[in-house]
């Protein structure tokens, strides 16, 4: 595992708060810089959590098909003939003290017969654990927010916390730092697709330096309403 250079990443991250604010002072960029750190890290602690909280009934239809699936092969390995057998023996390159070399030595089944009937008790077990699964078993989310049922799925497009965390940051720095509103502007001059303005290409290049993969227009958008959403 890789650790980041935090004096670096802080260091890159102060030079374009100085680049695009003109009232924040050059000993204050350290503590700006570290905000936006500290919401690239939490937001991706939050989706890392996110990620592995899936319904209890997706995790049963998993652990099915898992099964399902270790028992087709334990079916395909018993049809393995003596040529395939003798392969499957030399590639697991088993020592002769190995205790299922050892069996396979004491017993008349070829090495694919043994190899086939070790998946089933793992199958089983499988099996077992999808059974155990319920549909009101709560998940991460549910546990760390103290709620006692799972939240329900979010329709639409998927939201990348991290992004999002940082955009808002970005933004509390920016109006601070500036005397500039948060918006996205168009060249009417040029492709009036392509977003531009001076908060937009500081949010970008915050984005390209902690390489995030987002659409910096699109966190602005999703700022603007949360905005305009509190003032109503």
């Amino acid at each position: 595992m890789t650790i980041p250079n935090w004096h670096y990443i802080e260091a890159e991250i102060s030079k374009l708060i100085m680049k695009h604010t003109s009232k924040i002072e050059a000993h204050e960029t350290a503590e700006c810089a570290n905000a936006i750190i500290d919401a690239w890290q939490f937001g991706k602690s939050f989706e890392k959590i996110m990620s592995g909280d899936k319904p209890p009934e997706k995790d049963q239809q998993n652990l099915k098909k898992a099964a399902a699936k270790l028992s087709q092969a334990r079916e395909l390995l018993l049809q393995i003939g003596h040529h395939g057998s003798i392969a499957l023996e030399k590639q697991s390159q088993i020592n002769a003290h190995d205790k299922l070399k050892q069996e396979y030595r004491l017993s008349e089944n070829s090495y694919s017969e043994i190899l086939a009937n070790s998946l089933l008790p793992i199958a089983n077990q499988i099996k077992e654990a999808a059974k155990m699964l319920n549909a009101s078993d709560r998940g991460l989310i549910a546990v760390l927010s103290g709620s006692e049922t799972n939240p329900p799925p979010r329709k639409g497009r998927k939201q990348k916390t991290t992004a999002h965390y940082i955009a808002k940051i970005c933004a509390g720095i920016f109006k601070a730092g500036t005397d500039y509103k948060i918006s996205i502007t168009h060249d009417p001059y040029t492709d009036t697709n392509v977003a531009g303005g001076k908060f937009h290409t500081f949010l970008s290049e915050v984005f390209a330096l902690l390489e995030i993969e987002a659409n910096a227009e699109h966190y602005i958008k999703v700022i603007l309403t949360e905005e305009n959403g509190k003032l109503n």
